[in-house]
This record gives structure tokens, sequence and C-alpha cells, in this order.
């Protein structure tokens, strides 16, 4: 992968961390910092390898039962994230009310992504016979909460 194509989501990553995570001024900002930057970082690279899978299947690269594995995979991802999230609003470590509600809304978001990919898994079994517009408009619904909360006009 050439400097070209890497350049725009360095970018992305550089401009979220400039933008959203200040100077680490103690360990547990730090954690916050690392979770925020990770966090934002995997929803949008989720986002992109959804959208990724369904140009390969529509293009008839990827068959639909190496299809639907991976998207099994990645529903079941986002099922133990959101629990681990939902877990740590729980704990009572996250004590800003920004922390938690930053969290609320990442959580937000992997479900968004798992509306997404399930709509994506329901077109690919019935071979490209099911609802298209229902995947779009999952799609656009999980876009516009990622791009909302990593500040993405």
């Amino acid at each position: 992968m050439g400097i070209s194509k890497t350049a725009p989501a360095l970018a992305l990553v550089l401009l979220f961390a400039a933008t959203f995570l200040p100077a680490q001024a103690t360990s547990k900002d730090a954690a916050l910092e690392t979770i925020g930057g990770t966090s934002g970082a995997f929803l949008y690279n989720s986002y992109t390898t959804l959208g990724i899978l369904a140009d390969a299947y529509g293009a008839e690269a990827y068959e639909s039962e190496f299809t639907i594995q991976i998207i099994e995979e990645q529903i079941a991802i986002y099922a133990e994230l959101i629990t681990q999230y939902q877990g740590l609003l729980d704990s009572g470590f996250l004590e800003d009310v920004n922390d938690q509600d930053f969290t609320r809304e990442i959580i937000l978001s992997l479900g968004l992504l798992t509306d997404e990919a399930r709509t994506l898994k329901s077109f690919v079994a019935t071979e490209g016979e099911g609802d298209d517009a229902a995947f779009q408009e999952s799609r656009q619904a999980a876009w516009d909460s990622i791009a909302e909360l990593l500040g993405i006009e």
C-alpha cells in the first residue's frame, strides 16, 4: 500500500488524537486517551471493513460462505466489545461525565455497526436478493454515529 492510500487514514488518526486527546497528565488520563484513540480508530476501521466486504462480495471476489464467515466474526467482536465497554461504564472507573458519554456513544456506534453487519449478512445469505436498501440505511446510520463521535464532517 503506497503512501497516497495510507496518508488519509493516518491524517484522520492524528487529527482525532490532536482534537480529542489532551496532554497526558496521569496514568489514568493516559489510559483514557488510549481507550479513546483506539476506540475511534477501531470504529472507523470496522465501518471500512464492512464496506470493503460488501464491495468484494458484490464484485464476486468473495463467495457468500466466506463473506458470511467474516461478517459473523465481526458481529461477535462487536458484541464482546459492547459487553466490555458496558462493564467499563458500570465499574465506576469513568468518573467524568464526558468520558461516560463518550463511552455510551462508542457502545451506540458498535450497535449500529452490528445492525449494518446483520443487514449485510441477510443480503449475502439471500445471494443478493435481500434488501439492499436496509443495508444502505444501516450503513448510513453507522457512519453518522461514527462521524459525529470522531468529529468528521
